[in-house]
């Protein structure tokens, strides 16, 4: 891992898989979910992991 940074899905940050499909990023409370070789801004390729702890508010 090269660095870490806390991504707010809600400032429509655009995820998308190698076809340009655009990818959901949806973690329920308690989860972990990993999403590997995707794009960021359709052009930087990323791994993400997304983890929703017990203890964050739910904004959705």
């Amino acid at each position: 891992m090269k660095f870490v940074i806390r991504l707010n899905a809600s400032n429509n940050v655009r995820i998308t898989d190698q076809s340009k499909n655009k990818i959901v990023l949806k973690v329920a409370k308690g989860e972990t979910k990993v999403w590997k070789n995707v794009y960021y801004k359709g052009e930087i390729k990323v791994d993400i992991i997304g983890y929703f702890g017990t203890g964050h508010e739910d904004n959705e």
